[in-house]
């Protein structure tokens, strides 16, 4: 089965009648606001140990973690409709899924560390290196 969408985005992507080309332009459209909301919660990669931990993640909102507040997320939804022509209100109900998608999966990837990770490279560097790795698994280029 071919995958062009990330496997963790496809079954949201479903609820909303997107297939894996809708599902992935979603997600693309969304991903600089993710981004840019992951480097204002931790702006290297030592802190993004501590901003993944479990007990963290389950005590804090990963939608306003990742996008922010919610008056935020109507700009970031329509300035991603303009990118992809889906439509904003679905792009806002899809923000949520993917923010809990995307901590999940960053969670369980920094605790059990990627199994590529060079052993003598530092932990700031295993955490670039398991970032790296999930951006490019979640983009569908793995």
């Amino acid at each position: 089965m071919a995958q062009t969408a990330p496997l963790m985005f496809q079954n949201q992507g479903a609820r909303f009648g997107w297939g894996p080309q809708e599902t992935m332009r979603a997600t693309a459209a969304l991903m600089p606001a993710f981004l840019l909301g992951l480097r204002q919660q931790a702006p290297g990669p030592t802190d993004w140990f501590s901003l993944f931990q479990p007990d963290r993640l389950r005590s804090t909102d990963p939608l306003q973690l990742f996008f922010g507040v919610k008056p935020a997320l109507n700009p970031i939804a329509e300035q991603a409709a303009l990118m992809t022509g889906i439509n904003a209100s679905l792009l806002q109900e899809f923000m949520p899924m993917m923010a809990e998608a995307l901590a999940k999966n960053l969670s369980q990837n920094f605790a059990q560390m990627t199994p590529f990770a060079q052993k003598d490279a530092t932990p700031a560097e295993q955490s670039g290196q398991a970032l790296g790795e999930m951006i490019v698994a979640m983009m569908g280029l793995a």
